[in-house]
């Protein structure tokens, strides 16, 4: 007499067991597992988001722009309102541009990410900067010279 022996998989994170149907095909015993995991190796790519507040984090992005900015040439003016159209206004050759800093992020395989949301993408801004953090790399889009 044969028995049936299926062998239950454990949560990559929390190590309990994993049922219910297509319990083979998952990885995770709840979204919330799926959810701490996911957390935990965003704050192992991109360690200085768990020692900052999200608005120091998008000051030091800001900061870092501004520096980049002023090496090529421009004047820069910061709002000191959070509440601001834009973050900062770059000025060259009588020109004024308004400046859109994000902060992006690494993935597990190494890409940078910027997940733009639709404010973001929304705002009235001339120029967005998109800042990496953990090797101070700053993309422009329109590309700037």
């Amino acid at each position: 007499m044969s028995e049936n022996t299926t062998q239950v998989k454990a949560c990559l994170f929390c190590q309990e067991p994993i049922t219910g149907p297509y319990s083979y095909m998952k990885t995770f015993c709840s979204k919330q597992c799926r959810l701490r995991r996911d957390k935990q190796a965003h704050h192992e790519l991109n360690p200085y988001v768990k020692l900052c507040s999200t608005g120091k984090i998008g000051a030091m992005s800001e900061m870092l722009v501004c520096v980049d900015l002023m090496k090529r040439g421009f004047e820069i003016f910061r709002a000191v309102s959070q509440c601001c159209s834009c973050d900062l206004i770059a000025l060259r050759g009588g020109k004024a541009l308004r400046v859109e800093v994000k902060t992006g992020y690494r993935t597990k395989s190494g890409d940078c990410v910027k997940s733009l949301r639709k404010k973001a993408a929304q705002s009235p801004h001339d120029l967005l900067a998109a800042v990496w953090l953990d090797n101070h790399e700053i993309k422009y889009h329109p590309t700037i010279d």
